[in-house]
Protein backbone atom coordinates (compact mmCIF):
# COMPACT_ATOMS: atom_id res chain seq x y z
CA UNK A 1 0.00 0.00 0.00
CA UNK A 2 1.20 3.51 -0.84
CA UNK A 3 2.04 5.59 2.25
CA UNK A 4 2.29 8.81 0.28
CA UNK A 5 -0.28 11.45 1.09
CA UNK A 6 -2.28 12.93 -1.79
CA UNK A 7 -3.13 16.56 -2.46
CA UNK A 8 -6.79 15.51 -2.71
CA UNK A 9 -6.56 14.26 0.91
CA UNK A 10 -5.36 17.58 2.33
CA UNK A 11 -7.86 19.36 4.53
CA UNK A 12 -6.93 22.86 3.31
CA UNK A 13 -7.53 24.15 -0.19
CA UNK A 14 -4.52 23.98 -2.48
CA UNK A 15 -4.10 27.37 -4.19
CA UNK A 16 -4.36 26.49 -7.85
CA UNK A 17 -4.13 29.03 -10.65
CA UNK A 18 -6.91 31.59 -10.91
CA UNK A 19 -9.20 32.16 -13.91
CA UNK A 20 -7.23 35.14 -15.24
CA UNK A 21 -4.07 33.08 -15.54
CA UNK A 22 -6.01 30.21 -17.15
CA UNK A 23 -7.26 32.63 -19.79
CA UNK A 24 -3.72 33.95 -20.33
CA UNK A 25 -2.36 30.39 -20.72
CA UNK A 26 -5.09 29.53 -23.23
CA UNK A 27 -4.48 32.71 -25.22
CA UNK A 28 -0.68 32.36 -25.39
CA UNK A 29 -0.76 28.60 -26.08
CA UNK A 30 -3.57 29.02 -28.61
CA UNK A 31 -1.62 31.63 -30.56
CA UNK A 32 1.48 29.41 -30.58
CA UNK A 33 -0.56 26.38 -31.73
CA UNK A 34 -2.07 28.37 -34.61
CA UNK A 35 1.34 29.73 -35.63
CA UNK A 36 2.93 26.25 -35.59
CA UNK A 37 0.01 24.88 -37.62
CA UNK A 38 0.21 27.66 -40.20
CA UNK A 39 3.97 27.25 -40.50
CA UNK A 40 3.62 23.48 -41.01
CA UNK A 41 0.86 24.04 -43.58
CA UNK A 42 3.24 26.28 -45.54
CA UNK A 43 5.72 23.43 -45.92
CA UNK A 44 3.48 20.37 -46.02
CA UNK A 45 0.60 21.69 -48.21
CA UNK A 46 -2.00 19.60 -46.40
CA UNK A 47 -5.61 20.29 -47.33
CA UNK A 48 -6.89 20.43 -43.75
CA UNK A 49 -6.05 22.46 -40.70
CA UNK A 50 -3.27 20.98 -38.62
CA UNK A 51 -4.49 22.39 -35.30
CA UNK A 52 -6.31 19.10 -34.62
CA UNK A 53 -2.90 17.35 -34.65
CA UNK A 54 -0.71 20.14 -33.26
CA UNK A 55 -3.02 20.87 -30.29
CA UNK A 56 -2.69 17.49 -28.53
CA UNK A 57 1.00 17.09 -29.45
CA UNK A 58 1.74 20.55 -28.06
CA UNK A 59 0.11 19.88 -24.70
CA UNK A 60 1.37 16.31 -24.31
CA UNK A 61 4.98 17.15 -25.19
CA UNK A 62 5.25 20.34 -23.16
CA UNK A 63 3.36 19.12 -20.08
CA UNK A 64 5.03 15.71 -20.02
CA UNK A 65 8.61 16.81 -20.55
CA UNK A 66 8.58 20.29 -18.95
CA UNK A 67 5.48 20.19 -16.69
CA UNK A 68 4.35 23.40 -18.37
CA UNK A 69 3.46 24.98 -21.68
CA UNK A 70 4.94 28.33 -22.79
CA UNK A 71 1.82 30.02 -21.38
CA UNK A 72 2.41 28.40 -18.00
CA UNK A 73 6.12 29.21 -18.20
CA UNK A 74 5.32 32.92 -18.51
CA UNK A 75 3.09 32.80 -15.40
CA UNK A 76 5.61 30.63 -13.51
CA UNK A 77 3.09 27.84 -13.04
CA UNK A 78 3.35 24.10 -13.53
CA UNK A 79 1.33 20.88 -13.69
CA UNK A 80 1.71 18.37 -10.84
CA UNK A 81 -0.05 15.11 -10.06
CA UNK A 82 -1.99 14.24 -6.90
CA UNK A 83 1.31 13.63 -5.06
CA UNK A 84 2.80 17.01 -6.01
CA UNK A 85 5.14 15.35 -8.51
CA UNK A 86 5.65 15.16 -12.27
CA UNK A 87 2.75 13.34 -13.93
CA UNK A 88 3.33 10.19 -15.94
CA UNK A 89 2.68 10.03 -19.67
CA UNK A 90 -0.76 8.39 -19.44
CA UNK A 91 -1.98 11.06 -17.01
CA UNK A 92 -0.80 13.87 -19.30
CA UNK A 93 -2.36 12.14 -22.30
CA UNK A 94 -5.69 11.82 -20.45
CA UNK A 95 -5.45 15.46 -19.33
CA UNK A 96 -4.93 16.52 -22.95
CA UNK A 97 -7.73 14.38 -24.38
CA UNK A 98 -10.17 15.73 -21.78
CA UNK A 99 -9.59 19.21 -23.25
CA UNK A 100 -11.58 18.06 -26.32
CA UNK A 101 -14.84 17.78 -24.33
CA UNK A 102 -17.29 20.44 -25.56
CA UNK A 103 -17.53 23.41 -23.19
CA UNK A 104 -14.62 22.07 -21.11
CA UNK A 105 -12.98 25.53 -20.89
CA UNK A 106 -16.07 26.75 -19.03
CA UNK A 107 -15.27 24.28 -16.24
CA UNK A 108 -12.28 26.48 -15.32
CA UNK A 109 -14.43 29.41 -14.21
CA UNK A 110 -14.76 28.59 -10.49
CA UNK A 111 -12.75 30.30 -7.73
CA UNK A 112 -9.73 28.04 -7.81
CA UNK A 113 -10.08 27.28 -11.51
CA UNK A 114 -9.88 23.50 -11.47
CA UNK A 115 -11.23 22.43 -14.86
CA UNK A 116 -12.49 19.00 -15.83
CA UNK A 117 -9.13 18.18 -17.42
CA UNK A 118 -7.55 18.81 -13.98
CA UNK A 119 -10.19 17.10 -11.85
CA UNK A 120 -10.56 13.93 -13.91
CA UNK A 121 -6.83 13.47 -14.47
CA UNK A 122 -6.08 14.32 -10.80
CA UNK A 123 -3.64 17.07 -11.75
CA UNK A 124 -3.15 20.59 -10.43
CA UNK A 125 -1.77 23.78 -11.96
CA UNK A 126 0.10 25.58 -9.20
CA UNK A 127 2.58 28.40 -8.87
CA UNK A 128 6.13 27.11 -9.19
CA UNK A 129 7.05 28.91 -5.94
CA UNK A 130 4.33 26.99 -4.05
CA UNK A 131 5.72 23.54 -4.93
CA UNK A 132 8.28 23.24 -2.06
CA UNK A 133 5.62 24.23 0.51
CA UNK A 134 3.12 21.79 -1.00
CA UNK A 135 5.65 18.95 -0.99
CA UNK A 136 6.51 19.73 2.65
CA UNK A 137 2.82 19.63 3.63
CA UNK A 138 2.40 16.29 1.84
CA UNK A 139 5.51 14.86 3.52
CA UNK A 140 4.30 15.96 6.97
CA UNK A 141 0.87 14.43 6.33
CA UNK A 142 2.47 11.18 5.14
CA UNK A 143 4.53 10.97 8.35
CA UNK A 144 1.48 11.54 10.54
CA UNK A 145 -0.51 9.03 8.45
CA UNK A 146 2.07 6.29 9.05
CA UNK A 147 2.52 7.17 12.73
CA UNK A 148 -1.25 6.94 13.32
CA UNK A 149 -1.34 3.31 12.27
Amino acid sequence: MDNKFKISELKAIVPTVRVGWRFTHALIDGIIIVLISKLLNQFLYIGFTLEIIVFPLYYVLFEYFLQRTPGKYISKTMVVNDYGERSNFSTILLRTLLRFIPFEPLSCLDDYSKGWHDRWSKTYVIKESYLPKLQMRLKEQSKSKTSNR
